[in-house]
């Protein structure tokens, strides 16, 4: 076996670990996930886990207690995953939505995660997203309602009613 194909194996491996370990345990930092990843037999720098990180598609995510978490962005699977629906439930704040805009605030940092776990519901309704910093616009398609997109997701993550507004009612 060469030196290159031991090395790829070694990084397909460690790449598997990874995503492993984001899925099971609540890791902040990269130094925490080197110092697992080290405990586990895999001899990894900062800068290898930083690129390795990108590789499988992990953000850092800022939760409601000033915490961070690093979290896999691959949400592609049947039906509503506990993970989505935890993405959705702590980081969004609000609702609004005046047809055929929706509105989605979220905590600073999360709208990328959170618009890919909306997304990943396949709502029939949603044409497509584009998302900021703490800020995420959903273009729904010709005829749908936004207040039952904002319905379905409320259900989905047994959000508060109270929490949700008409860009209308801001206006009054």
């Amino acid at each position: 076996m060469t030196d290159s194909s031991r090395s790829r194996k070694s990084t397909k491996k460690r790449l598997m670990y990874l995503q492993k370990l984001l899925k099971e345990e609540f890791l902040g930092s990269q130094k925490e996930i080197v110092d697992k990843l080290r405990e586990a037999g895999f001899n990894a720098t900062q800068s290898t886990i930083s690129r390795d990180l990108k590789r499988i598609g992990a953000v850092r995510v800022a939760l409601p207690t000033g915490e961070y978490r690093y979290m896999i962005q691959d949400y592609a699977v049947e039906g509503v995953n506990e993970r989505v629906i935890e993405i959705i439930r702590r980081a969004v704040t609000s609702f609004e939505y005046n047809s055929p805009i929706l509105l989605v605030k979220v905590i600073p940092g999360t709208a990328s995660a959170v618009a890919r776990a909306i997304e990943s519901l396949s709502l029939p309704q949603i044409a497509g997203s584009v998302a900021g910093d703490d800020t995420i616009f959903f273009l729904l398609k010709e005829g749908s309602n936004a207040a039952e997109v904002v319905s379905t997701l409320q259900k989905i993550v047994e959000f508060n009613p109270d929490d949700t507004m008409s860009l209308e009612d801001e206006e009054e």
